[in-house]
């Protein structure tokens, strides 16, 4: 597991559901040089993250509103 998914799960089991723009506000380093290119970067390490069972989205509206599970997939 790579540091920013580590920031990214410890950053949702604060409590709550935060948008993606709102986790990849509070991993640092920013990935990239941009803030879009990190944002990107952060929903990839959540998709990931989603993939595993650790986070999922709240429903299936727009924009995205990520949670943890803490339900890993193996």
């Amino acid at each position: 597991m790579t540091e920013y998914e580590k920031q990214i799960l410890d950053t949702l089991s604060r409590g709550g559901a935060l948008l993606t723009r709102d986790i990849a506000a509070r991993v640092r380093p920013m990935f990239g040089s941009s803030n879009h290119m990190h944002s990107a970067a952060v929903r990839s390490w959540l998709l990931g993250l989603e993939h595993k069972g650790l986070v999922g989205r709240l429903d299936d509206q727009r924009p995205v509103v990520w949670k943890l599970t803490g339900e890993e997939r193996t």
